[in-house]
């Protein structure tokens, strides 16, 4: 399939249970109004949000504004390294990225409190049950790979360094610990991101 031609692409990027869903949603439903302002998104809730894999699957009619919801565990993996971004990217028209920074400590206990929230449900039938216990496995996996500073640290580096070698017109950081609160993004700093994520001497590839 050709890929789709964008014209306004934001990418909202974070590791497995980063909060971009739950972003994404504040933002469509108008409580984000600075960060919206931020990114130049008018009118959020007429803007389709899709993840990269959904995205893959449209048809090739042209997107006009486009929110994508990227997992950055998901995207990596398998030698993957964010190739499926490199096509949408060179598409759109603008490209703007918003990079959620998170310590290794918040992304466990998120994933955990996720896994945790998969199997507090009411009795299902065998199919569904099983489809849950995948996703139990699959949130357990998620915290497993978060369980050192040194593989979430790498992870943003790579994304870092990723997005360095692309036409990207900003790119911004968020520092999401505290999602109660939404504070105001800053341009990329390896600095900001470094103490976002809990590293205080870390520099990112693709300054």
């Amino acid at each position: 399939m050709e890929t789709l031609s964008i014209n306004r692409l934001i990418i909202i990027a974070a590791p497995s249970g980063g909060g971009k869903s739950f972003l994404i949603d504040k933002m469509r439903h108008g409580d984000c109004p600075e960060l919206c302002a931020q990114l130049d998104i008018v009118a959020p809730e007429s803007w389709l949000s899709l993840t990269a894999k959904e995205l893959a699957q449209q048809a090739e009619a042209p997107i006009d504004k486009l929110i994508l919801h990227y997992d950055l565990n998901f995207n990596s993996r398998d030698g993957r390294n964010f190739s499926n971004l490199d096509a949408p990217i060179l598409k759109a028209v603008k490209t703007t990225v918003l990079t959620l920074c998170l310590t290794p400590e918040t992304l466990k206990k998120r994933n955990a409190f996720k896994a945790r929230g998969v199997v507090n449900i009411p009795w299902l039938d065998r199919a569904k049950m099983r489809r849950k216990i995948r996703v139990v496995l699959q949130r357990l996996e998620k915290i497993k790979s978060l369980r050192d500073h040194g593989s979430v640290f790498v992870l943003y580096d790579r994304w870092c360094g990723y997005l360095g070698d692309h036409p990207i017109e900003q790119h911004w950081l968020l520092d999401f610990n505290q999602s109660d609160v939404i504070p105001k993004a800053c341009d990329y700093d390896p600095k900001v991101l470094g103490n976002s994520i809990g590293a205080v001497s870390y520099v990112a590839s693709g300054n």
